[in-house]
């Protein structure tokens, strides 16, 4: 399978193409930043020989050929034409800003063809719904969201989240580059029934609280100050768990070996209640932060 990976401000640049095709160590450690430190201290193959990025798309040609030369990548190009999205089996969308999404994926989408949509998958309500439909109505696959449900520690967590009452974490800022890890956590540790958002804080720094329809109720703080990864605490009824999400080798790891999966048929894509509810309430956060 030949994937496209596309976006113009291309967040975690080498760390999904460095996994699921293989780098040059050299070339990372001189292009890559601390995304070098994601990854092993050697050379590496492909993940996968079924699937392999082909292709990157994006007008910031300086770095889209620096990724392409360290992660083994044959070709770049500014954009995308028809007749591409017809060879292609599948696209990565790793654009930073979640509003360009829907129109980056719906090509492939109307195709039937797998896309994986880095977090946010949706700026608004409106695209996640858009999103929804166009999936559902061509059977395609879609995969996305954010790193964090593939970390170890979550998985302990949710092991200790049926039992619980409230839950709070924290993590850097601000809302708009980090908001979306943590909602994102606390939906697959409560659920997406979420019916109440409240808001106390501005873009960089503050606090949202989260209520779900049986009255369970979740805090979200952001900001400057907090340790590295994102500490969660889950209170019941005489019992408090607490870990601290900051395995991210192992998340982007997950996340690779995901995509793979999905795209291979091996693996099922994402859930769109999940996804529904976590745009929604990244909206709502957002209209009510005070700029």
């Amino acid at each position: 399978m030949n994937l496209a990976m596309i976006g113009e401000d291309l967040i975690h640049s080498y760390i999904y193409p460095g996994r699921i095709n293989g780098f040059y160590r050299n070339l990372l450690e001189q292009y890559g930043g601390w995304m070098a430190d994601m990854h092993p201290k050697h050379d590496s193959n492909a993940l996968d020989s079924r699937v392999q990025i082909s292709v990157i798309v994006s007008t910031d040609t300086e770095l889209a050929s620096k990724i392409a030369e360290t992660c083994k990548i044959e070709t770049v190009v500014t954009q995308m034409t028809p007749d591409m999205v017809d060879e292609l089996d599948g696209a990565i969308i790793m654009e930073r800003d979640g509003n360009l999404h829907l129109e980056m994926a719906r090509p492939f989408i109307e195709q039937g063809k797998f896309v994986y949509i880095d977090k946010p998958v949706a700026q608004t309500l409106r695209d996640i719904v858009e999103l929804e439909a166009i999936a559902k109505a061509h059977n395609a696959p879609v995969l996305g969201g954010s790193a964090v449900r593939y970390s170890q520690r979550m998985k302990a967590a949710r092991e200790h989240s049926q039992n619980a009452v409230s839950v709070h974490i924290a993590g850097p800022g601000p809302w708009f580059e980090y908001g979306s890890h943590m909602v994102e956590a606390l939906v697959i540790l409560m659920g997406w029934d979420i019916v109440e958002t409240t808001v106390l804080g501005t873009e960089t720094s503050g606090a949202a609280t989260l209520q779900w329809a049986d009255g369970r109720c979740g805090v979200i703080q952001y900001g400057k100050g907090y340790p590295p990864g994102f500490t969660i605490q889950l209170f019941g009824e005489g019992e408090m768990f607490q870990t601290n999400l900051d395995d991210a080798v192992a998340y982007y790891e997950g996340v690779s070996n995901q995509i793979v999966a999905v795209a291979t048929g091996e693996a099922s894509a994402s859930d769109w209640l999940e996804l529904r509810s976590i745009t929604k309430v990244m909206e709502e956060v957002g209209s009510k932060i005070v700029i």
